[in-house]
């Protein structure tokens, strides 16, 4: 018998997948008529374990799960959450424990910056989206909408969380009057995150006016070597402290997008007060931050910021 490829076993799909790929999980909403044809297409594996996980639009937690849970660490797997007329609403906050594990939404995947809406995914309770206690995960394309006041992806704390890789993903951020946690976070005393990649996202916060949020991006503990690239980061209705704020040595902040939406009257005005925050030996380069305020970067510690510009509400003029 031939040995088993990952083009006899998936098709064309396998030409998107780069080499030394592991084995692929895909996840479908049930209410998607076509969702029983692509289970007889990707039937169960020679092993025994599924391929294909179909869940309740409702319960979509535990489809997902169920296919991050048959992935084997270190054998660079992927789940595929697929495009869907409905919205992945999850009752629990998926877990990421497993080392080079792949979680992605590839009809979200394409553009510039952020993800089109393609595969949405909501927080129906009080959880993240994701929770990542392994090394070296990835999640990709979706479209993700918190749970009013909660964060979206956490890192937990210690060496085991390091180098998460997460990137076009667009997060339309639900906000309450009172205190609002960042979407993207490590432990507060952790070192989760090292080595981490967050770039071409796009997040844009709404809700009641009166919310505050101390950071979008917020890596406040022991976490170094980050590069944060490429973001797209709007502030509507809330006050925000920082839009991205990174405490570890080596890191890098570059190429950003971050902007108040609605300065002034009105009910959408967001405020930011620092644009972006250092801590350590870091550097911020070539960021656009737009606030009616002049406090584009701070922080401390021995920190460069280069060629970064802000511009003040209603005019034309540029602040270096």
């Amino acid at each position: 018998m031939a040995l088993e490829t990952q083009m006899s076993r998936y098709g064309a799909i396998a030409k998107s997948l780069p080499m030394g790929s592991g084995k692929v999980f895909f996840v479908l909403n049930a209410s998607d008529a076509y969702a029983g044809d692509f289970q007889n297409e990707y039937p169960v594996d020679k092993d025994g374990v599924p391929r294909v996980y179909i869940g309740a639009a409702n319960y979509a937690d535990l489809a997902i799960q169920a296919a991050l849970d048959a992935c084997v660490a270190n054998r660079n797997d992927y789940v595929f959450v697929m495009p869907s007329a409905a919205t992945y609403t999850l009752n629990a906050a998926l877990t990421m424990s497993k080392k080079n594990v792949h979680l992605i939404a590839p009809g979200g995947l394409g553009r510039a910056n952020g993800s089109n809406n393609s595969t949405r995914v909501q927080a129906a309770a009080a959880c993240n989206f994701v929770d990542i206690s392994a090394a070296s995960v990835e999640i990709a394309g979706f479209y993700i909408k918190n749970y009013t006041a909660i964060g979206a992806i956490g890192c937990a704390a210690g060496s085991t969380a390091v180098a998460p890789w997460i990137h076009h993903n667009t997060f339309f951020i639900a906000t309450a009057s009172g205190a609002n946690l960042p979407i993207i976070t490590g432990t507060a005393l952790g070192d989760g995150g090292w080595f981490g990649v967050i770039e071409d996202n796009h997040f844009l916060t709404y809700g009641v006016a009166g919310g505050t949020m101390t950071g979008v991006i917020l890596f406040a503990g022991a976490a170094g070597m980050m590069q944060v690239n490429r973001n797209h980061i709007g502030i509507a209705t809330i006050v925000c402290a920082t839009g991205i704020s990174i405490a570890g040595n080596g890191s890098e902040v570059c190429d950003n997008y971050i902007y108040e939406i609605g300065v002034g009257a009105g009910s959408t005005a967001g405020t930011l007060t620092i644009g972006i925050q250092l801590s350590g030996a870091s550097v911020a380069i070539n960021n656009r931050i737009g606030m009616a305020t002049t406090d584009i970067i701070a922080g401390n510690g021995n920190y460069f910021a280069i060629g970064n510009v802000g511009g003040l509400a209603g005019t034309t003029a540029w602040i270096q």
